[in-house]
């Protein structure tokens, strides 16, 4: 973001980019991994 950023002096514009290069899918099939195994994964009560 910070090179579209530095191009444009924008925020709006680096927003923009970022979400139309999401591969939403796979974003969505990472966060419903990490969450699972954040749950899944044993806490220690020392």
């Amino acid at each position: 973001m910070f090179d579209y950023w530095k191009d444009t002096h924008d925020l709006v514009t680096p927003n923009h980019a970022l979400i139309t290069h999401i591969i939403w899918p796979q974003f969505r099939a990472v966060q419903i991994l990490t969450i699972r195994n954040y749950y899944a994964s044993p806490t220690s009560d020392a």
